[in-house]
């Protein structure tokens, strides 16, 4: 049995991400990297189109996916910020709750689903357009639409 002890690298001068001492690399033969620096810690995958995730001190946290990408708890996922959420997606944003049809989406519109829809957390109504005049945008729902968009009073 061989043991080697205080080796020293000597061409990690000669590769880009070795040669800077204050950074810290661990690279594998499959292209899976750690990367530590003194703001920031880097992981990456070795696939063709790898996920990846950075925890920097200046950007915050990033976390890409080239497919899905899961959030799942055993209880609570919370999110909190003094400043906005903001949800990006190419063609829709959607949210249901399990087991039922209820929910959101955002496409070009957007739709609102459920039983009950709760206007600023004081009373509830169920949306009927059967009733609805557009051309005065009331009904006994105070629901009114304006320029093609839904806004519920």
């Amino acid at each position: 049995m061989w043991e080697i002890f205080n080796y020293i690298r000597s061409n990690g001068s000669s590769s880009a991400k070795t040669s800077d001492t204050i950074k810290r690399y661990f690279g594998t033969e499959h292209g899976s990297e750690i990367e530590m620096t003194p703001g920031a810690v880097n992981i990456k995958g070795g696939s063709k189109e790898p996920l990846s995730l950075s925890i920097d001190e200046n950007v915050g946290v990033t976390l890409k996916s080239p497919k899905n990408l899961n959030l799942n708890a055993d209880d609570d996922i919370i999110i909190k910020t003094p400043a906005s959420v903001k949800l990006k997606a190419q063609s829709q944003i959607g949210v249901t709750k399990t087991g039922t049809e209820s929910g959101f989406s955002v496409e070009t519109d957007m739709h609102i689903k459920g039983n009950n829809v709760i206007k600023d957390g004081i009373g509830s109504s169920n949306l009927d357009f059967d009733n609805f005049d557009p051309k005065t945008g009331t009904n006994k729902k105070e629901i009114m639409v304006k320029q093609n968009h839904l806004i519920i009073c």
